[in-house]
């Protein structure tokens, strides 16, 4: 005889998901930007991919993120970097 899934049961769900709160996306100042890839920065820049992996071996100054093996980008040191590589005319 089966017995059906007891409804009351919450199995794998933490107490944030049991009171309604598990999937609240506001933003606030506390809230960090999502972190770009490789790509994702590449196109904000307008530069080939290979450009920012040669910046990263050569350690230029366009800072980036290591989560292990893993390279990320924060869109306000993309906005920085653009603002201090930008030629104004005299």
């Amino acid at each position: 005889m089966l017995v059906p899934w007891p409804p009351q049961c919450d199995y794998g769900r933490g107490r944030a998901h049991r009171a309604g709160h598990a999937h609240r996306t506001e933003r606030n100042d506390t809230t960090p930007e999502p972190l770009l890839t490789p790509a994702q920065a590449a196109a904000v820049l307008a530069i080939p991919v290979t450009t920012l992996s040669r910046w990263r071996s050569e350690r230029r100054e366009l800072p980036y993120v290591r989560v292990g093996r893993v390279i990320r980008y924060r869109r306000a040191d993309l906005d920085h970097w653009i603002e201090t590589h930008t030629v104004h005319p005299r």
